[in-house]
């Protein structure tokens, strides 16, 4: 009998349709060929100087990704190592900004970046903590990325990734996506997000991308958020993100 209620429950859970918008959503994203790679060295084409600065917080990348990224000047800050690119600075990044201000890790008290990306613990307060950092150092025509911020489904937006019996499978972009709805509604930032990736979302304090949000539910209810996807996070095809950057470059 319990193998028959077990059967009875997968059978539901592979094909109810809420499951399957899932299923269906989770195959299409990870058909798209682009990244969040693409989207970085898009942006590094808008520095008249070839040697644009990146800089990455968060876990270890493969070396394939780290080479692609189209500078010299790259730094990255993982509180870990494996066996991926070993980091610039083995350190939290909280620590690594205050270490910044401390002026105890580069001569240059004015240090700044043209590309930031936050690919962190995929957690809304670790993100907005990384953010608050970020837009210290962050050049005056420069952009903040920020990984996972359009989940498809409530399972891929669960909070914990271990549990992988759900829908979304493997795949999970956490609470990020409430950082950046919560950034969205700064009126000195642009945004907009990259439908590629799981969303990537992109600040600017000079270039407008996208106009802020109007004061929203401070909670940021999933089901919110699935109502008015495209208008919440400002949602663009890579195309169309394309487009509005290489108007940037002919200015």
């Amino acid at each position: 009998m319990k193998f028959i209620q077990y059967f009875k429950r997968g059978k539901t859970l592979l094909t109810h349709p809420l499951s399957l918008e899932a299923i269906q959503a989770t195959e299409k994203e990870l058909s798209k060929d682009k990244n969040w790679v693409d989207v970085v060295n898009l942006l590094l084409q808008t520095f008249k100087d070839p040697s644009g600065s990146f800089l990455h917080l968060g876990p270890q990348r493969t070396l394939k990704e780290y080479e692609s990224i189209a500078t010299e000047n790259k730094t990255w800050v993982c509180d870990s190592s494996g066996k991926g690119v070993q980091p610039t600075f083995q350190m939290g990044t909280d620590a690594f900004f205050q270490s910044l201000r401390n002026s105890e890790l580069v001569s240059n008290e004015e240090v700044k970046w043209d590309v930031i990306v936050i690919d962190g613990e995929k957690s809304a307060w670790k993100a907005h903590k990384d953010l608050t950092n970020a837009l210290e150092f962050l050049a005056d025509d420069g952009f903040i990325l920020l990984r996972d911020c359009n989940p498809l489904s409530e399972w891929h937006a669960r909070e914990m990734g271990e549990f992988t019996c759900t829908p979304a499978g493997t795949q999970w972009n956490g609470s990020t996506w409430k950082a950046f709805v919560h950034w969205r509604q700064k009126k000195e930032l642009f945004s907009c997000c990259v439908d590629v990736d799981w969303g990537i979302g992109v600040f600017s304090k000079r270039h407008a991308f996208g106009r802020p949000l109007m004061e929203l539910n401070p909670f940021f209810e999933y089901k919110e958020l699935a109502k008015k996807r495209k208008h919440i996070l400002n949602l663009k095809s890579f195309d169309e993100f394309s487009w509005l950057v290489n108007a940037l470059k002919s200015l």
